[in-house]
């Protein structure tokens, strides 16, 4: 049995390149969002109080996403998000992916499951 490797993701790394569906489009390739920073976030269900949390940060900061200079990029696996319509694009600068199956997030190097009863701390700047 081999065991996976995982890295954290830290500010400044390189994203995983990937295809996936997005509120905007069915095969959204991410290496096209070159040249601006991207907030890319695994917030997980916009449906928890979790993912309610990492939204509404989002949502304080809103004007600076312009798509000019920064991009979010939010990441639900809940297929009722897209399902109840809880997550609306807002562009400029404001798209979900939708990965349902965790695809994308789970099966990256990048990213991997907290254990359970443990958090991760969230920061927002609003410098």
């Amino acid at each position: 049995m081999t065991s996976a490797r995982y890295r954290d993701l830290q500010p400044g790394d390189p994203a995983p390149w990937f295809t996936q569906r997005c509120t905007s489009n069915e095969r959204y390739a991410f290496d096209t969002v070159a040249g601006r920073y991207i907030v890319l976030c695994f917030f997980g269900s916009a449906g928890h109080v979790s993912g309610q949390a990492r939204l509404g940060q989002v949502l304080q900061l809103r004007p600076r996403f312009d798509d000019q200079r920064l991009t979010f990029f939010g990441v639900s696996v809940d297929p009722a998000d897209e399902a109840s319509d809880r997550l609306q694009e807002a562009l400029p600068g404001i798209r979900h992916f939708w990965d349902a199956t965790a695809g994308s997030a789970a099966s990256s190097e990048h990213c991997r499951p907290r254990p359970a009863g443990t958090t991760r701390r969230s920061t927002a700047r609003a410098g």
